[in-house]
């Protein structure tokens, strides 16, 4: 770099703070933003008039390609959703005495074929259907195990999602609060998502089992992952939609530096290489009550009874 890249270098490192530098310039590691803080002051590189950068940000995108050259900077690369990134259904735990109850009712919601009433009375009429069988086929049927609930949902990446809010007996499904809130939410809009959009599905997310997360830099400078707990995939027209959600209760702790990490996606477009009429944004919001949340954070925020408004004003 010449002698005024690198005075321009100090200049702008000595003025942003640690945080602003870190993520404006997509630095992951506080140990390479500490790597760099120690090539300045000890004017570790070698200046050349001849070798001047016109662009401030593209030389020090440069100057991190040497710092650590394996970096995981977003790019316009999205891969299909493989079998091992959501794998928590699988691994349901259970205790052995609701065992049997369990998968005779989760075999029974995966026949369930609702059907809306007028389809069910030519279907009965022609023959099609026994009028012994009408229980499969009638709409809002529910199926329960004690407090537990099963969901048949076409649009879920998985059949059933159980929710069991306060059930001891279960692992691995929708048992928080603020989960079970947003969820009830949630099916109270899906025949709107249905009209507006011309693809959309979602999924459960487990922390401990699924490998579907936002890095982040926590408190003490240690690279951590963040799950939100729900990931929707939406499409309308020539844009994709990668939105993750994650509920709140009452008590909002730890969300800063998760809502930071965001900013490397937040607003921007991805072309993927092999479909470069496409479009793809990847969103970040939290779910719940935003009394308490700090301003600059707050239009991460949907507040409980504003997800319809969410999905059809501000997301699409």
């Amino acid at each position: 770099m010449s002698a005024k890249n690198f005075k321009d270098l100090k200049e702008h490192f000595n003025l942003m703070s640690e945080k602003h530098f870190i993520l404006k310039h997509e630095i992951y590691d506080p140990k390479d933003y500490e790597l760099l803080k120690d090539m300045i002051q000890k004017e570790h590189f070698k200046k050349v008039p001849t070798w001047h950068y016109k662009d401030l940000d593209y030389m020090i995108s440069e100057i991190k390609g040497k710092l650590y050259p394996n970096q995981k900077v977003p790019k316009d690369e999205f891969n299909a959703l493989d079998n091992e990134k959501i794998v928590h259904f699988k691994r349901v735990k259970v205790k052995a005495d609701k065992k049997e109850a369990l998968m005779k009712t989760i075999q029974e919601v995966k026949e369930y074929a609702p059907l809306d009433k007028e389809t069910l009375r030519k279907k009965i009429a022609q023959g099609e259907i026994d009028i012994d069988n009408i229980e499969k086929h009638k709409q809002d049927r529910t199926f329960k195990v004690d407090e537990a609930e099963l969901l048949k949902l076409k649009e879920h990446y998985y059949t059933p999602l159980i929710k069991a809010k306060n059930c001891d007996w279960l692992k691995h499904v929708v048992k928080v609060k603020s989960e079970s809130d947003f969820l009830e939410e949630l099916l109270k809009i899906t025949e709107t998502l249905q009209e507006n959009y011309d693809f959309w599905a979602f999924s459960k997310i487990d922390e401990h089992l699924d490998n579907l997360f936002i890095p982040y830099i926590d408190n003490g400078a240690t690279e951590r992952k963040f799950f939100p707990d729900f990931i929707f995939w939406l499409q309308k027209g020539g844009t994709q939609i990668i939105c993750f959600i994650d509920p709140k209760g009452s008590k909002h702790t730890d969300y800063e530096h998760k809502a930071d990490a965001y900013q490397l996606f937040k607003d921007k477009i991805f072309n993927p290489k092999d479909d470069p009429n496409l479009k793809i944004k990847v969103v970040l919001k939290f779910y719940g009550n935003k009394d308490d949340v700090g301003e600059r954070y707050r239009d991460l925020w949907i507040e409980k009874g504003k997800l319809e408004y969410f999905f059809l004003k501000q997301l699409a």
